[in-house]
């Protein structure tokens, strides 16, 4: 008896419900795949952000370096240039001990000129291999990115449309954008794709 009672409004209202509850849940399972989307690709882009700010130290402080380097060099060559030798031998008589201070300070003006050269080449070399990294670890995030948004793809096919917009290298999942959202919901409401 109790299910014979049962109107057809009363079996169309079940039926409403029915559906209004699979609509709701879908939307549910639909944003928060964006919202996991999301937090994924915020993560990305602060790791993104950290390494860039990373970089940009390291380069400034290499630069500083090689300003240091270049005003050191210009020193040394100033001394070289200058003619800040002592008197030839054959000018002044010198004793065992002035004679190895003097050998002591010809090295020591070759040094001022070596190391800053050398100092200098470093921090380039050193610079031109951040930079390499830089470019090596973002193509690495650039590759996490599109497998993230990948593993999003693969997981909401059975969800409905999917859009992608952006630009190159940009992608998004769009589901609730106005044209995502507009498509979503004439699908949804009137049956047609």
């Amino acid at each position: 008896g109790a299910v014979a009672s049962m109107s057809i409004g009363d079996v169309v209202q079940i039926l409403q419900q029915w559906h209004q509850y699979q609509r709701d849940e879908t939307w549910s399972r639909r944003g928060y795949d964006m919202g996991l989307q999301s937090m994924r690709i915020d993560i990305l882009n602060t790791v993104r952000e950290e390494m860039r700010d990373q970089v940009t130290v390291i380069i400034s402080s290499l630069d500083n370096l090689m300003v240091v380097a270049t005003l050191m060099l210009s020193i040394g060559f100033g001394f070289a240039v200058e003619g800040t030798f002592p008197p030839a031998e054959a000018d002044y008589e010198y004793t065992d001990l002035q004679q190895c201070l003097l050998v002591v300070y010809a090295i020591l003006s070759a040094f001022s000129l070596v190391f800053p050269l050398a100092c200098l080449m470093l921090t380039i070399a050193a610079r031109f291999e951040v930079e390499l990294c830089q470019q090596d670890v973002m193509g690495d995030l650039q590759k996490h990115l599109l497998k993230a948004l990948q593993k999003d793809k693969d997981s909401a096919e059975d969800q409905g449309p999917v859009v992608y917009a952006g630009g190159p290298g940009v992608m998004r999942r769009a589901g609730l954008d106005r044209n995502g959202f507009a498509a979503a919901v004439h699908e949804e409401f009137l049956g047609e794709p």
